[in-house]
């Protein structure tokens, strides 16, 4: 809707916008560009969670929260003008649904987002609690019962429970590419154990490279690749031996098949 009244806005006031609705898109565009959540993302650097806030932190975040104040207040004037619009007016009807959804109006998160869970949560997020951390979302959403794999992932990662997230990406998407680089880039940040995995000498970073190496080896014009993934592995302990087993039998493989190629 309020694209379609954007696109007409620029009709000096004769045309499909009055004046007064002139104003009133002007007031809405302005809001828009100045959602303080997205004209601020710095506000919400990645950091310590169990370290304080730095003084100069609390204080940014303090202006923020003031901004944020302003911002609502000036969008909760908005849609009592656009309310008080007289009955049958069209481009206020529809500037009114944008700004409620911007006021989190009751309903309108919902309605504007589908009908989605996440799409909603996204919404609140943004427009009602901007100033809610990543580790403090359990409590703020309710995902509907039995969601499918790929909801499941996010469900996880919103619960800030690495371990859940990485058997419903497993499920969704096999060990491919996704779960090998998120566990090696979780490893290096320390945020989950690599203890080995029961009956293996491979922690679960290790399993998840080499798996993903051998996925890219069966493909022969990336055995190169596959080769560097497996690499790697071969100065780790643990998986130096299974590395080591695994590119012998890739480099014959990748000779074997540019022997059988023909020439020219």
């Amino acid at each position: 809707a309020h694209s379609a009244l954007r696109a007409g806005g620029g009709d000096g006031g004769g045309g499909l916008l009055a004046s007064r609705s002139t104003a009133l898109l002007l007031r809405l565009d302005t809001l828009l560009d100045t959602l303080p959540r997205l004209t601020e993302p710095e506000i919400f650097d990645t950091h310590d969670e169990a370290a304080a806030p730095s003084l100069g932190a609390q204080e940014a975040m303090s202006c923020f929260r003031l901004r944020w104040r302003v911002w609502s207040e000036d969008v909760a004037s908005l849609v009592a003008d656009l309310e008080a619009a007289p009955a049958g007016d069209a481009e206020a009807t529809a500037m009114c649904r944008v700004a409620r959804v911007l006021a989190s109006a009751d309903g309108a998160l919902g309605e504007a987002s589908g009908g989605s869970w996440h799409g909603e949560l996204v919404g609140r997020l943004l427009l009602e609690q901007p100033v809610r951390l990543r580790w403090q979302l359990s409590g703020v959403f309710s995902p509907p019962p039995g969601p499918d794999a790929f909801e499941a992932c996010l469900v996880a990662l919103l619960r800030d429970d690495p371990y859940a997230a990485m058997a419903a990406i497993r499920q969704a998407f096999g060990d491919g590419w996704l779960i090998a680089h998120l566990w090696d880039l979780l490893c290096r940040a320390r945020a989950v154990r690599s203890d080995p995995l029961e009956g293996s000498p491979l922690s679960l970073r290790q399993y998840f490279l080499l798996q993903y190496a051998k996925a890219l080896g069966g493909v022969p014009p990336l055995w190169q690749l596959a080769a560097a993934y497996g690499g790697d592995l071969l100065s780790e302990p643990g998986a130096a031996a299974e590395a080591r087993a695994w590119l012998g039998d890739l480099l014959l493989s990748a000779a074997q098949h540019d022997s059988a190629a023909p020439a020219g």
